[in-house]
């Protein structure tokens, strides 16, 4: 009978930064290098909170590391300024709404 092996997988997973919604939601920022070596960085809900929302995908392909470093600062930003994870519906629509009233003011 054949032996199957398999070789381990190189993907790793770190933790960027930490932030609380407006909800009270606890937030992790984490980038996860995958076996092909791209990293990727996911916003998702800290495992302990009882709130547990979703988990979002952000960004992948940074050149460097200055630039994941000022992507991470950006981000976790704004996730303080909106009071929400960027990627969520609920900031999204605030953003939305934020650019029609000023594409109104614009216009009139």
């Amino acid at each position: 009978m054949p032996v199957k092996t398999t070789t381990p997988s190189k993907s790793q997973t770190v933790e960027l930064g930490r932030y609380f919604t407006a909800r009270g939601e606890e937030r992790l920022l984490v980038g996860r290098r995958g076996d092909d070596g791209v990293v990727r960085i996911f916003d998702v809900p800290n495992a302990g909170d009882r709130l547990r929302g979703r988990s979002y995908f952000v960004e992948a392909g940074f050149e460097s590391k200055a630039e994941l470093a000022v992507f991470r600062r950006r981000y976790l930003e704004d996730a303080e300024r909106i009071g929400d994870s960027p990627m969520s519906r609920r900031a999204i629509e605030r953003i939305v709404a934020k650019t029609d009233g000023r594409a109104r003011k614009a216009i009139s």
